[in-house]
């Protein structure tokens, strides 16, 4: 009983792994199509450029947004200038069943 109960866990853990790797590459797609469409906001003319806050929140929600059409549990974002971390921050759940919000830290 217990070889059955070892390969089980060994494939619940080959398939947690895969679903990471899975996550981890459509969460990829989506920062760069983020991006991408937050570079193109322009303001209207005469008015004031988009503040860098206003394109951080537009981007985050734009994440969060796919994250969820995807039904993505939860994942963690980090945007760097050179070394600079412009943004560190936790969406979603890294644990579901326990309600562990995903935070910059979530290994």
């Amino acid at each position: 009983m217990s070889h059955v109960s070892g390969a089980l866990r060994a494939a619940r853990l080959l398939a947690a792994r895969a679903a990471v790797a899975a996550v981890a590459a459509v969460a990829a797609v989506a920062a760069v199509a983020a991006l991408a469409a937050c570079a193109s906001v322009r303001a209207p003319s005469g008015s004031a450029q988009v503040s860098d806050v206003n394109a951080v929140n537009v981007l985050v929600a734009r994440l969060d947004s796919l994250r969820k059409a995807r039904h993505i549990p939860g994942l963690a974002v980090a945007i760097l200038r050179d070394t600079t971390v412009l943004l560190a921050r936790g969406l979603g759940y890294a644990d579901v069943e326990h309600e562990v919000l995903v935070t910059p830290d979530t290994p």
